[in-house]
């Protein structure tokens, strides 16, 4: 039987090179099988009798083998040969191999205005496609197409805005930012001083630590942490003015059905004016005409993108989100 093993491997390690590793690890698992199984005397059955009630024994994971006839069964191409049952869990299992072919997530029947959308919104869709423009601007009455796919008014729509402008630049949440934001570096500069001071004592070349040194090494370590800049009551409203206008004339000039369909829910309106916020840091231009300013002094007062989900209860993905959606549409305007 040894004899016979090491002829078997010494047979396939040769063919390596013209089939695949795979293949080769099968056939060799087969015939190993064949030849232990029934004492070398071969199976019962020739190859595919179709006959054979197939008594199935697993010989590696996802392949098994038939004792009878050598059938083999391998799970693959998504499970589409194998037998299956449907567990508990709402996965399609192989009878013979014991394997998950695939997993499945029973969900209810959805209507029709769940799959393609409700008839306002299909509505809007058609308009903002039929959108014309004069001399490469849009007209007063596309502008205010948004507003009537939302059901808001002008005065309605400048609240909600200016809502969540001041919410994120003067509230109670935003001195709660920045409090945990100050906590945030201190606790990082007390750590690398910690660190540059160990490594000073550690030093035996340096016989008394010089502390201006090390503070000076702890401050250009910690040269990327920002200061909290406080304004004073006139220029935070001044801002939130400004940024309130800016949003909203690039929301009711460029936006389409998608910037809509936001705005009809309230926590994804709040996130998408929220992630226009930010991108106002860096403004946006658009064949040499400047669509939404650039403000620099959001650097130092926005609240930082780590903190919106726990303080905001914002997700973080929904600014990069926002700031795709309205890029994708400022994209089809017309040269």
């Amino acid at each position: 039987m040894n004899m016979t093993l090491k002829a078997m491997c010494n047979k396939y390690r040769s063919s390596v090179g013209q089939r695949q590793k795979s293949e080769i690890s099968k056939r060799y698992n087969k015939e190993l099988f064949e030849f232990v199984s029934t004492m070398g005397r071969g199976f019962l059955f020739p190859n595919e009798f179709k006959s054979c009630e197939h008594e199935w024994t697993i010989i590696d994971s996802g392949y098994a083998c038939c004792s009878q006839c050598g059938k083999e069964h391998e799970c693959g191409n998504g499970g589409i040969a194998c037998p299956f049952e449907i567990s508990n869990t709402t996965e399609k299992i192989c009878t013979i191999t014991g394997c998950i072919i695939s997993g499945c997530e029973s969900r209810a029947e959805r209507n029709a205005e769940e799959r393609i959308g409700s008839m306002q919104e299909c509505k809007a869709s058609k308009i903002f496609d039929s959108r014309k423009h004069q001399n490469g601007v849009f007209s007063a009455q596309t502008s205010f197409q948004l507003l009537q796919m939302c059901n808001l008014s002008v005065s309605d729509f400048h609240d909600l805005v200016h809502g969540v402008v001041k919410d994120m630049l003067d509230s109670d949440k935003t001195k709660m930012c920045f409090w945990q934001e100050r906590q945030r570096n201190e606790s990082k500069m007390i750590a690398i001083l910690s660190k540059l001071l160990r490594d000073a004592s550690h030093d035996k070349r340096c016989m008394k630590p010089i502390m201006p040194k090390i503070f000076g090494e702890m401050f250009h370590i910690c040269r990327k942490s920002r200061n909290v800049v406080r304004l004073d009551r006139y220029e935070i409203n001044n801002i939130i003015n400004d940024c309130t206008q800016s949003i909203m004339n690039l929301l009711l000039k460029y936006g389409s059905a998608r910037v809509a369909r936001y705005f009809q829910n309230n926590l994804r309106s709040r996130e998408f004016v929220c992630s226009m916020l930010y991108l106002m840091r860096m403004g946006i231009t658009y064949q040499k005409r400047q669509l939404l300013p650039q403000l620099k002094i959001l650097n130092d007062i926005l609240p930082l993108q780590a903190l919106l989900p726990i303080v905001y209860k914002i997700r973080a993905k929904s600014i990069t989100e926002g700031e795709n959606i309205i890029k994708l549409d400022i994209r089809r305007m017309p040269l």
